[in-house]
């Protein structure tokens, strides 16, 4: 069958493809063109020609762009919003989440609350996370969790767990909008919902001693009891972390979980100075022995490796790790 210049897949060609394809000016050969091109150099060419913002509409909706890099260009371009939301549902295109970029809050949260299976979870999420107006987010984070009518065989997850995971999702854009009432909002979300694996999730992202006090104090009975078991969790991790007795690697692997369960980076610097500790290629440094020009020793408290240096009049000999040139590979 006899090709058109623009479907050339002839890469020696390709420039001079597209120098005559910027020449043209009649707008609906060059759609045609982006329909059918081969090479992405031409397809872009070609619709960046195109003004006709109801051509553009057209040709997003065909599904016959292959290049997603035309296909945001495309999108950006399309003042008509309508357009973009019919193409997010027209089940045909490739880059849906990408160019749900360019929706309004308004239109995020219609997507967010779409019945489950409408819209795909991936857009869902995307769309709940580039909310940014308060009053869009707040029934997200009160939104009802659909149990599935029937167990999925594993490995699949549930259904309710998209549920949940936007939930989760809204009550995180919630804290990092409004931190002064922090609080308040975790009550109250911690007092609405009762499924347990929720609240788990929840709680979990609550690394606050205040806001976790709070709502073993006030919120609902399964997130008191969660709050409470937290709190006394951070407590025996204090507890180790304050102990001059306890092992030094002990106290540095409750630090690090007061740091990544607790968001508590102070944490760290406390312990660095309390245990005169040296960080060096990604190993953490403890001196576990020091002799003035006799021996000095440490061990990383990441991956667990000794190494050190003994010295007399006439030598010095290297053991066990050398720490300045082999790089940390601990958790």
């Amino acid at each position: 069958m006899f090709k058109k210049y623009w479907q050339t897949d002839d890469g020696q060609k390709v420039e001079a493809v597209v120098r005559r394809v910027r020449k043209i000016k009649d707008e609906q050969k060059l759609a045609r063109i982006v329909r059918e091109a081969f090479r992405s150099e031409v397809e872009m060419a070609a619709q960046e020609q195109i003004h006709s913002e109801q051509i553009l509409v057209e040709l997003l909706l065909s599904g016959k762009i292959h290049n997603t890099s035309a296909e945001q260009t495309i999108a950006q371009r399309i003042t008509n919003k309508q357009a973009i939301y019919a193409y997010v549902f027209s089940g045909r295109p490739y880059n849906k989440v990408q160019v749900a970029e360019f929706l309004t809050d308004e239109y995020r949260y219609y997507l967010v609350n779409c019945r489950r299976g409408t819209v795909p979870m991936e857009l869902r999420d995307m769309a709940l996370n580039k909310i940014k107006e308060q009053d869009k987010l707040l029934p997200l984070a009160y939104m009802q969790i659909v149990p599935s009518i029937s167990a999925p065989p594993a490995p699949y997850p549930h259904k309710d767990d998209d549920d949940r995971k936007l939930i989760r999702h809204a009550v995180q854009a919630l804290a990092r909008i409004n931190r002064d009432s922090q609080k308040d909002m975790y009550v109250q979300v911690l007092t609405h919902h009762t499924d347990e694996e929720l609240i788990k999730q929840i709680i979990f992202d609550i690394g606050s001693r205040e806001i976790l006090e709070e709502v073993a104090e006030k919120a609902g009975p399964t997130a008191r009891k969660l709050a409470a078991e937290k709190l006394e969790k951070r407590k025996e991790l204090d507890e180790i972390v304050a102990d001059p007795k306890a092992k030094p690697r002990d106290r540095w692997n409750a630090c690090q979980r007061l740091r990544l369960e607790f968001s508590d980076p102070d944490v760290v610097s406390k312990l660095y100075e309390d245990l005169n500790l040296t960080f060096r290629n990604g190993h953490v440094l403890y001196r576990t022995i020091y002799s003035e020009w006799e021996q000095v020793e440490y061990v990383c408290l990441r991956c667990g490796k000794v190494g050190g240096q003994t010295d007399d009049s006439e030598s010095t000999h290297h053991y066990g790790c050398n720490f300045s040139s082999e790089r940390c590979r601990g958790y």
